[in-house]
């Protein structure tokens, strides 16, 4: 894969516009550059234990439409990067899975796997 990315990876914090506004910034500045935003789900447990449990998915490449970043361009940088969070937010919704515990999440990532093999 070739180009720019910004890992975003956290559902607490998708109402965060750190990874919209530096997106929008940087295609405002660059717009060839190919900058896309991969959504990464990350479950753990016991994260207080030094090596505990970790899942971890990545889901597609997310574009970021070049209306928004002439919206940013304009001045209407609160809207534009609205706008791109709501994105952002539900590709993360794609790839974060929650369970009670490890096992319960192990049974559900290789369902999901299997049913996108099929």
């Amino acid at each position: 894969m070739t180009g720019c990315y910004i890992l975003a990876n956290s559902l607490a914090n998708a109402s965060s516009a750190g990874v919209a506004i530096m997106a929008l910034g940087s295609l405002a500045a660059n717009p060839n550059s190919g900058l896309k935003i991969v959504p990464c789900g990350m479950n753990y447990f016991h994260a207080h234990k030094f090596r505990s449990r970790a899942v971890v998915e990545f889901g597609p490449p997310v574009d970021v439409p070049m209306e928004l970043v002439e919206m940013y361009k304009s001045g209407e940088r609160r809207e534009a990067t609205r706008r791109l969070l709501e994105t952002v937010y539900q590709s993360l919704v794609a790839v974060t899975v929650t369970s009670p515990d490890y096992d319960t999440l192990m049974v559900c990532a290789c369902s999901l796997h299997l049913q996108t093999q099929c």
